[in-house]
């Protein structure tokens, strides 16, 4: 017979393995990405457009708010939150409302550029951030925004 607590044990989730970076450069560039985002989206209030293909932006947007509140994602990734976490995030998703900030998926080189020539009709934004390399052609599609404009585009290298 099983006791109440092996039975919550049995039935509490599978733990996700290397949630959400498999390796540590991938964590090395989401924690600059992070840091780029808190000073210029949140703190200096300047308009930042951080597009995502290496992860889902859902991912991105709930690792960044763990790593602004200093709460551990991978607890949250699993389920399981601590009293004090709470109010912690809650306050980062309110900061983080108040910025700057805007996170799209571009799994694609087109949809890369009609996702940057829509924001730059509406002249929404100053810094674009991409989480992957960029490819030859999207390289000569930013060089030639930077030229046109008042735009940085980073990208991992």
């Amino acid at each position: 017979m099983q006791s109440s607590e092996d039975e919550a044990k049995s039935e509490a989730p599978e733990p996700v393995k290397d949630w959400p970076f498999k390796y540590e450069s991938a964590k090395a560039i989401f924690q600059e990405q992070a840091r780029m985002v808190r000073l210029t989206a949140v703190e200096r209030k300047i308009p930042l457009v951080w597009l995502t293909r290496t992860h889902a932006a859902l991912d991105t947007l709930t690792n960044f708010l763990c790593h602004f509140a200093k709460v551990n994602p991978q607890q949250i990734a699993e389920g399981y939150m601590l009293e004090s976490d709470f109010p912690l995030l809650c306050n980062a998703c309110g900061v983080v409302s108040g910025s700057k900030l805007r996170m799209c998926e571009a799994d694609s080189t087109e949809q890369f550029e009609e996702i940057i020539l829509a924001l730059a009709k509406e002249n929404e934004f100053s810094y674009v951030l991409c989480d992957w390399d960029l490819s030859k052609n999207e390289l000569s599609f930013a060089e030639g925004l930077v030229q046109k404009g008042n735009v940085t585009v980073c990208w991992p290298q």
